[in-house]
């Protein structure tokens, strides 16, 4: 048994190489669980992005075809690079009442904009001018035409709309949307929206 004197004379603990050995070894482990921190912090906003590019994406393209299955007839006006999509909707209310219903896909912006419009008393609705589409809600704004093919087409029946174009987040594609519905709302009969 050693004496209380040999024992704070003793030479023990780490020596100044050891210490330095050690505090070397936790900067390299503090390093690489920064590193990976930071990493999966920039995949959680991709995702993130990309999540909110496709769900927007998704909600757009139903808002399409519940008004399209609700319409007695459509109508699709190409205007340059963009398309103009025109619905005679019934409302979901106790009495059926129609409405004008327009989606406007903008090539340049890579936005879908909406607006319902009460059916005129009589006449046919004029097509909306670039500042009063403007005033329209913003369904999305991350979009791109998918290829050469426009996003709003005719199906096989005439009654049938079909829908294709790419969500997009970041610059890259991540989904494509492809949909069709169909007008289930009776006699076809645009006017007086078209």
């Amino acid at each position: 048994m050693r004496t209380a004197r040999e024992r704070l004379t003793a030479d023990e603990g780490f020596t100044l190489a050891e210490a330095i050995i050690y505090m070397m070894l936790l900067i390299l482990v503090l390093g690489v669980v920064g590193s990976m921190l930071w990493s999966s912090q920039s995949v959680e906003a991709q995702v993130r992005s990309s999540t909110v590019a496709t769900t927007e994406a998704q909600l757009a393209a139903r808002s399409v075809e519940s008004g399209i299955r609700n319409s007695r007839a459509f109508a699709i006006v190409n205007v340059g690079d963009d398309q103009l999509l025109i619905a005679r909707t019934a409302n979901t209310s106790d009495t059926v009442t129609w409405s004008c219903t327009y989606w406007y896909f903008s090539k340049a912006n890579g936005s879908i904009r909406w607006t319902v419009m009460d059916e005129p008393v009589s006449g046919i609705l004029p097509t909306p001018t670039a500042s009063q589409i403007a005033t329209w809600g913003v369904l999305t704004d991350g979009l791109r035409q998918s290829g050469t093919t426009k996003p709003f087409t005719v199906g096989s029946a005439t009654t049938q709309l079909n829908i294709k174009f790419e969500a997009v987040a970041d610059g890259d594609v991540e989904t494509v949307i492809t949909s069709s519905a169909d007008s289930r709302a009776g006699k076809w009969e645009g006017a007086p929206c078209f």
